[in-house]
C-alpha cells in the first residue's frame, strides 16, 4: 500500500487533466447535501432581523399570542408544525435514498474512470447509475449500506463509526460492479478495509487542514478542496484492490 504521501502526489498528477470537471461533479454533491442540511436552520435565521431577542421578549411575546388564541387554534398550529416537519423529513429521506445515494456512485464512477483515462470521464457521467439496469441494484445496496450503517448507530456511536468505515467502499465497487449482489459487495468492501480502517481515517485526517483553511474562506473554499480529497481517496480505493 502506499503512503499518504504518494497517495496524494498521484491524485494530484491524475487531477492535473480533469480538475475543473471533477470540481463540477463534486460541487453538485456538495451543494445537494448542503441544501438538505442546512436550507431550514438558514430560512430559520433569517426569520428574526433588527434587534437582538431576549428570553424575556421571547416569552411575553408568546404569552401575549397564547392569550389571544383558543385551544383549538393552538392545536391546529401545533398539528401544522408537526405534519410540516414530518413532510421535510420524508422529503430528505426520499431525495436522499432515491437520488443523492446514486449520484455518489456516479461520482465515484467518474473519478474511477477519469483516474484510468488519465482524463475527464465527462460531468454527465454523475449520472451513469440512473439506468434501468444499473438503478435498482445500486439503489437497494446505498440504502440497505446507509440502513445498517444507521442502526449500529443508534446502537452504539462507535460500532456505528466502524461500520461506516467497513462500507467505506461501497461506492468505489459499485461504481466498477453495480449488478454485484447487495452482501457481495458489503463483504468484499468489509474484506477490503480489513486492517486499514485507521489507516483512512488517518488520511481523511490529514486533510482537515484544507478543510479549516476553506471553511475560514467563508466556506467558500471548501468546494475547491474536495475534487483533491476524492481523487485521493480513490487513489487508495485502488491501492486495496490490488
Amino acid at each position: 500500500m502506499l503512503s499518504r504521501a504518494d497517495l496524494k502526489q498521484r491524485a494530484k498528477a491524475g487531477l492535473n487533466a480533469y480538475y475543473w470537471h471533477a470540481f463540477i461533479v463534486s460541487f453538485i454533491l456538495f451543494a445537494l447535501e448542503r441544501w438538505m442540511n442546512s436550507g431550514t436552520a438558514a430560512r430559520g435565521a433569517g426569520a428574526v432581523r433588527g434587534r437582538s431577542v431576549t428570553v424575556p421578549d421571547i416569552s411575553s411575546w408568546m404569552e401575549r399570542i397564547m392569550g389571544r388564541m383558543s385551544m383549538e387554534i393552538v392545536l391546529v398550529t401545533l398539528g401544522t408544525l408537526v405534519v410540516t416537519t414530518t413532510l421535510l423529513a420524508l422529503v430528505w429521506t426520499a431525495v436522499t435514498i432515491f437520488i443523492t445515494n446514486l449520484l455518489k456512485v456516479g461520482e465515484a464512477s467518474f473519478y474511477l474512470e477519469s483516474r484510468r483515462n488519465r482524463a475527464s470521464a465527462g460531468v454527465g457521467h454523475i449520472l451513469c447509475m440512473f439506468t434501468g439496469e444499473t438503478y435498482l441494484p445500486v439503489f437497494l445496496t446505498m440504502f440497505l449500506r446507509g440502513l445498517f450503517i444507521t442502526l449500529w448507530t443508534l446502537l452504539l456511536i462507535v460500532p456505528g463509526i466502524i461500520k461506516r468505515y467497513e462500507y467505506r467502499m461501497v461506492p468505489y465497487i459499485l461504481a466498477e460492479n453495480p449488478r454485484m449482489r447487495t452482501g457481495e459487495v458489503l463483504a468484499l468492501s468489509r474484506q477490503m478495509m480489513n486492517g486499514h480502517k485507521w489507516e483512512c481515517f488517518i488520511l481523511q485526517l490529514s486533510f482537515a487542514g484544507w478543510f479549516l483553511l476553506g471553511a475560514l474562506m467563508c466556506g467558500m473554499g471548501v468546494p475547491f478542496v474536495i475534487p483533491y480529497y476524492n481523487a485521493t481517496m480513490t487513489e487508495f480505493y485502488g491501492g486495496l484492490k490490488r
